[in-house]
């Protein structure tokens, strides 16, 4: 089967894609589920905080929604900074 043309590329396309929904997973857990974290529970300013959660919560989503599009670093990067202009 590994010998299979074209196998290679879908085996890593499902790596990608699963790590991608994982990752949104756990941002969600760490943000909104029990087990919060310090970096973000630990900001004094309410309003500061709130941003940072809404702006996890949509790169989370966006990790779980659109998990086959995210393929590279730089598929990361703009979509964590595509959540913050949402919140800018």
């Amino acid at each position: 089967m590994a010998k299979t043309e074209g196998f290679l590329e879908f085996y890593l396309d499902t790596v990608l894609a699963d790590t991608a929904g994982i990752t949104g997973m756990e941002l969600i857990r760490r943000t909104d589920g029990l087990a919060n974290v310090k970096d973000i529970t630990g900001i004094p300013d309410e309003t500061k905080r709130m941003r940072a959660e809404r702006i996890i919560v949509t790169f989370a989503k966006e990790c779980i929604m659109q998990r086959e599009a995210l393929k590279n670093g730089q598929d990361y990067i703009d979509s964590i900074n595509k959540a913050i202009r949402k919140f800018s």
